[in-house]
């Protein structure tokens, strides 16, 4: 245990780790090694452990007051922010300083669930008691950077820098700043000056997270080669760390290599099962498997842990919408929508389950009030056109896309798609089919356009050129499974069923 200790006071942690593990194998009781093991686990980042022993301390006596701070440290790093929530509050500090510490932990925690605001509002009234600490104004750095304020973020990064030039955190948090402002090379330049700086010390954590940023960056940019490279540094530094893992899981998925995937994410679900990232994760590679109950099963344990997550409620609707139960989608958005915080793809995600459930005269209603209060946004204008399509409704469609001019290649893609609809609508199947070959022809590596002229042609009967336009969908896109069902279903309607079980 004292050699534990020092190879603690040391910074050398995963020593402590070894021989605190070794200790409690023959002293199962003894709470000065769990809590020392605790300790050590959440230096290295491994708080499914920190959680475990901690909580066996308090199981054997240990007041909770005694560990409050470091059993917040453990829920924070495995992401159970309600938990966090509801077990620690500055109540049951001792001192004033573990006060401020816990209030800082409440402060993170409500800013993993997305209430920026309220969070801010914590950071501040630390600092009011404390104007110099650095550690707080960071996350009011944070708070503005998730909302977006990018340029309040800077000046309190700025304020920080200037205080502390070498302050890896400040720089990891700039880095951040700049990536989610979609300033991609600077993003690059505060995580390598992050990751120098780190290099020069003992502790490995920041390491880790300068090296995940780049990850996480470069996955952003589609840079999936270089990802694989700084994942696998990752790999060397770090092979344990929950965090590290799962981003194998991430790599796995942006790749749509979603059984690798789940893969991954099982294994670390195995070691923290409350860790909400990876299950919010592998309810995503679920869906895209097709296991639509799993889906479900991840999506709604992680709203029940975090019912703020605007991003577990979008996927659980989604699943909703693909098992053919939309009308429970209406409730499962109305939280996130009512606060007034839900974004562009809840109220999208609405909109379509509104459709499919039958309730057109809802839905365009609201597309219509919103092309009213912007008549500018092209995308509100397409989404009332979509609608209108779906009601039936393909001339007044017809006529608002006509005066849609895109800004981009994917707006106009979205347009002439649109249009193709509602030449179907309205009962043009030939001049929608020719519209679609068009489309074709002007995105000959685009998926969407042959599998729009594959369904048409489908609709049609004209099976040769609608399973020709799957085929190629499918070498464009080999993991995407709907398009072998729609060929082998084509090769069945033409009788061919030893090609329908190929």
């Amino acid at each position: 245990l004292a050699r534990a200790q020092e190879a603690f006071d040391n910074g050398e942690y995963r020593t402590a780790v070894i021989d605190t593990k070794s200790l409690l194998q023959k002293e199962p009781d003894n709470v000065e090694a769990r809590l020392l093991l605790a300790r050590a686990s959440i230096a290295t980042g491994d708080g499914p452990t920190a959680e475990s022993n901690l909580r066996r301390a308090i199981s054997l006596g240990t007041p909770l007051a005694n560990v409050a701070v470091d059993l917040g440290r453990a829920l924070l790093i495995t992401g159970q922010f309600d938990p966090l929530l509801a077990e620690i509050g500055p109540e049951i500090a001792r001192n004033e300083t573990e006060k401020l510490s816990i209030m800082q932990l409440r402060g993170d925690a409500l800013m993993g669930l997305g209430l920026t605001v309220t969070a801010r509002s914590v950071y501040e009234e630390i600092l009011v008691e404390t104007p110099d600490n650095m550690d707080v104004r960071l996350g009011v750095a944070r708070s503005y950077d998730a909302e977006a304020n990018y340029a309040a973020a800077r000046t309190e990064i700025e304020k920080i820098l200037s205080a502390a030039p070498d302050r890896i955190d400040a720089w990891l948090a700039a880095a951040s700043i700049a990536s989610n402002a979609e300033d991609a090379a600077v993003a690059r330049e505060h995580y390598d000056r992050a990751l120098a700086l780190a290099e020069k010390t003992e502790d490995t954590s920041y390491q880790v997270a300068a090296l995940s940023g780049l990850v996480e960056l470069q996955i952003r940019q589609q840079d999936l080669d270089s990802a694989d490279r700084d994942l696998q540094r990752l790999l060397d530094i770090a092979p344990d760390d929950i965090g590290v893992r799962y981003l194998v899981g991430r790599m796995a998925f942006h790749r749509e290599d979603y059984r690798a995937a789940d893969t991954a994410l099982t294994d670390v679900l195995k070691t923290a099962p409350g860790f909400l990232p990876a299950r919010l994760l592998m309810a995503a590679v679920q869906l895209h498997l097709g296991q639509l109950g799993q889906a479900e099963s991840y999506a709604s344990g992680v709203i029940v842990a975090a019912p703020n997550s605007q991003q577990a409620r979008a996927l659980m609707a989604e699943i909703r919408i693909r098992q053919g139960r939309a009308d429970d989608v209406a409730a499962i958005l109305a939280p996130a929508i009512e606060s007034g915080n839900g974004s562009d793809e809840l109220t999208a995600l609405a909109l379509r389950a509104s459709l499919q459930s039958g309730q057109y005269d809802t839905t365009i209603t609201v597309l219509r009030e919103q092309v009213q209060q912007d008549p500018d946004n092209a995308d509100s204008r397409m989404q009332l056109a979509a609608a209108l399509i779906v009601a039936g409704e393909g001339e007044e469609a017809q006529a608002i896309l006509d005066n849609i001019s895109a800004d981009d290649d994917e707006s106009g893609f979205r347009r002439d798609m649109l249009q193709v609809y509602a030449l179907v609508a309205n009962g043009n199947a030939r001049g929608a089919i020719s519209e679609a070959e068009a489309m074709v022809e002007r995105h000959p590596d685009d998926p969407r356009a042959h599998n729009l002229l594959g369904n048409i042609a489908l609709s049609l009967g004209q099976l040769d050129k609608a399973r020709q336009s799957f085929v190629t969908e499918q070498e464009l896109v080999p993991s995407s499974l709907a398009t072998y069902i729609s060929i082998a279903n084509i090769d069945l309607q033409n009788g061919d069923l030893n090609a329908a079980r190929n």
